[in-house]
């Protein structure tokens, strides 16, 4: 098995919670890109909320990512017997966002999924371990636009995924943004992602230059061409 096709079925197994939140985080990165009006009034401003006030906004995770109000919304779905299996919770404020999201497995194990982002940093942990990740959003456009092309590329063959994109009745209501809401937890170790991803480039590079060069050294011109095709030589 060559390196790329290792590298794509570790991203396969990435916890169904790690994957919600961070493709949350991929709109959420173009919806920080996206010019604000910064003249609104007072008064435009309190319409707009009273207007979002027990609002039921039809979407999916993506969607309400986009929303540029200050508003709490929730989404709860239940199986076929009336149990809960999945809750969604997100508060929004100006360029502040934070989600809060629990799923039930069949083992009836619930796992919470956290987080936050201050505008600059997006910050993802979990109630399954002390430690989480933390992104720069100007450093980290271009690896969240891959991570977009991968999880729409699996949609389509992953049930877990077809649920995440999957739209739902959500209940909001406009709210008085409460600054606790996004507050990154202090016992909680986070690591830089980009710098992650850079020693896994260079890790991988070194793995790739050294195969190609193996390659070449292939005497029959179809095996060499074939070894070359395969580690993107």
């Amino acid at each position: 098995m060559n390196k790329l096709q290792t590298f794509h079925n570790i991203k396969q197994k990435l916890p169904l919670g790690i994957l919600l939140v961070f493709t949350g985080l991929v709109l959420t990165a173009c919806f920080h890109t996206q010019k604000q009006q910064s003249n609104t009034t007072e008064t435009t401003s309190k319409q707009n909320e009273n207007q979002s006030k027990g609002q039921k906004v039809k979407g999916s995770l993506f969607d309400m990512m986009k929303l540029n109000k200050n508003m709490m919304c929730s989404y709860t779905s239940k199986d076929d017997e009336g149990n809960t299996i999945f809750t969604a919770e997100m508060f929004l404020s100006g360029k502040k966002i934070r989600s809060n999201v629990k799923m039930t497995d069949n083992e009836e194990k619930t796992i919470e999924s956290f987080m936050v982002s201050d505008g600059e940093w997006f910050y993802i942990w979990s109630n399954a371990s002390d430690k989480g990740t933390k992104f720069k959003i100007d450093e980290m456009e271009k690896s969240l636009q891959d991570a977009t092309k991968d999880v729409k590329d699996q949609t389509t063959k992953n049930p877990d995924l077809n649920k995440v994109a999957e739209k739902f009745d959500y209940s909001c209501d406009s709210w008085i943004p409460d600054t606790s809401k996004f507050t990154v937890p202090s016992n909680v170790t986070f690591i830089d992602m980009q710098e992650t991803l850079d020693k896994l480039k260079e890790q991988l590079g070194g793995f790739k230059e050294a195969g190609c060069n193996a390659c070449n050294m292939i005497q029959d011109a179809s095996a060499k061409a074939e070894c070359l095709k395969n580690l993107g030589c």
